[in-house]
C-alpha cells in the first residue's frame, strides 16, 4: 500500500505485510532521508512514520520548498 501526506509532498510512504499479519511502513523523501517501523497495524505504522518525518524536518531545517511546506504546516519556523 502506498500513500502520499500533504503536508509531505516529498516523501513517499509505502506499507507491506512482510510475514502473516506483520507489517513494515517506510518513507523516503528525494534527499534520501528515510524512517521506517515494524508492527502489526499498517495504518498506525504510516502514521508513525509521518510522524517521525515532520520530525526530521522540524529538525534538520529547510533544506526545500517541500520542506518549507511541511515546516509551515506543523507551525515552526525558520529564523534568519
Amino acid at each position: 500500500m502506498s500513500i502520499k501526506f500533504k503536508e509531505l509532498p516529498d516523501w513517499h510512504f509505502n506499507a507491506d505485510e512482510i510475514s502473516a499479519g506483520i507489517y513494515k511502513a517506510s518513507a523516503i523523501d528525494s534527499q534520501r532521508r528515510s524512517v521506517e517501523k515494524i508492527g502489526m497495524d499498517p495504518e498506525i505504522l504510516l502514521q508513525q512514520c509521518r510522524e517521525e518525518a515532520l520530525e526530521i524536518i522540524k529538525a534538520r531545517g529547510v533544506s526545500t520548498k517541500q520542506d518549507q511546506a511541511a515546516r509551515a504546516h506543523i507551525g515552526v519556523r525558520h529564523l534568519s
